[in-house]
């Protein structure tokens, strides 16, 4: 994930104005990767694939929203 990356190389700061950028979009890019990887090797490159990662990034989603406002 170039996000991931480019956080642990900026050390965690914005590259413009070197304010702290929170910890929560790391975990949602590595979530949502990890479960990625889970549903393309589990269904493989198919509709139903598709379908799980799409369920599973809008639940990723609908989460951390919701962890944000309870």
């Amino acid at each position: 994930n170039i996000p991931v990356v480019s956080y642990f190389l900026l050390r965690g700061k914005c590259h413009f104005c070197k304010r702290p950028i929170s910890n929560r979009y790391v975990l949602a890019e590595l979530t949502t990767g990890f479960l990625s990887y889970l549903s393309f090797s589990t269904f493989g490159v198919t509709p139903t694939g598709v379908a799980v990662f799409a369920f599973c990034a809008s639940i990723v989603v609908i989460s951390f929203i919701d962890f944000a406002y309870y």
